[in-house]
């Protein structure tokens, strides 16, 4: 919802406090939200028998073996009035398909050249209230987290992007970007993850970041802050930088209550 604030505030106002939702798609094909949906679905499913495990090259092997099957299973599920093992639909679930066993096979050559990965949580639902003291109110903040885990003894918090993120959207030189600049929403989105449940994960190194899966370069992109234009570091989530994101997020709070200033479309 902050999100989609930072995006278009009279969006905001319409979708989450006016309750109007958009015209419902009667389309006989995938849209978007449901793409986003179907990966999150099949990601989660693979992924949870080897929760708090450290995972091995095996355990791959054995999520490709039954990354067809559960995919097609999760798009009948979806929407029943839909033909999803048709036409446009079968080319889109085959793209989605090729889309995950890439990002899994390159996980798992990660982990056969040596790196640790251990995943803590998926789909992580959590609620937080927070003091914000400029308003002399307490708000509650809820939301979900796609994944959390630790790779390489760093704590990450992760969000799926099934839509466009490039590595300029998770970085920023001046803490007020996060919350001005819309193509920082989902910066904004995992670093409010991060200060937020740092504290539930005890680890000493934590940083936030995306894995984007519109296409076939899913890497890894951490939130970082920009030196100069061929430089930047990975922002680690310490009490400083949470500190620095809850003055953001506390102005972002100031301006979605103050009566005199208008939801506008940006």
């Amino acid at each position: 919802s902050l999100s989609l604030f930072i995006r278009n505030p009279y969006s905001f106002y319409q979708e989450r406090l006016l309750k109007i939702k958009n015209d419902m798609n009667w389309e006989r094909q995938f849209n978007a939200m449901e793409k986003g949906t179907l990966m999150h679905q099949v990601l989660e499913s693979l992924y949870t028998p080897y929760l708090n495990k450290e995972l091995k090259e095996n355990n791959y092997d054995k999520m490709l073996n039954i990354l067809h099957k559960t995919l097609e299973e999760k798009s009948q599920n979806l929407n029943t009035t839909k033909h999803f093992l048709y036409g446009k639909n079968k080319l889109t679930i085959n793209i989605i398909e090729k889309i995950l066993e890439k990002f899994i096979i390159d996980e798992k050559t990660r982990v056969k050249k040596g790196d640790k990965i251990k995943i803590l949580a998926l789909e992580h639902k959590f609620q937080k209230t927070i003091y914000v003291k400029s308003l002399n109110k307490e708000i509650n903040f809820r939301g979900t987290v796609d994944r959390i885990d630790i790779s390489n003894d760093v704590l990450r918090f992760i969000d799926y992007k099934t839509g466009k993120v490039i590595d300029s959207d998770m970085m920023f030189k001046e803490w007020t970007e996060v919350r001005t600049n819309i193509k920082k929403s989902p910066l904004f989105q995992v670093l409010m993850y991060a200060s937020f449940l740092k504290d539930d994960f005890c680890n000493k190194k934590t940083i936030a970041g995306v894995i984007p899966l519109k296409s076939f370069k899913n890497d890894f992109i951490p939130a970082s802050v920009r030196i100069n234009l061929k430089q930047k570091n990975i922002l680690e989530i310490d009490l400083d930088s949470k500190t620095c994101f809850e003055n953001e997020l506390f102005e972002l709070m100031k301006e979605i209550f103050d009566p005199s200033t208008p939801f506008k479309n940006r």
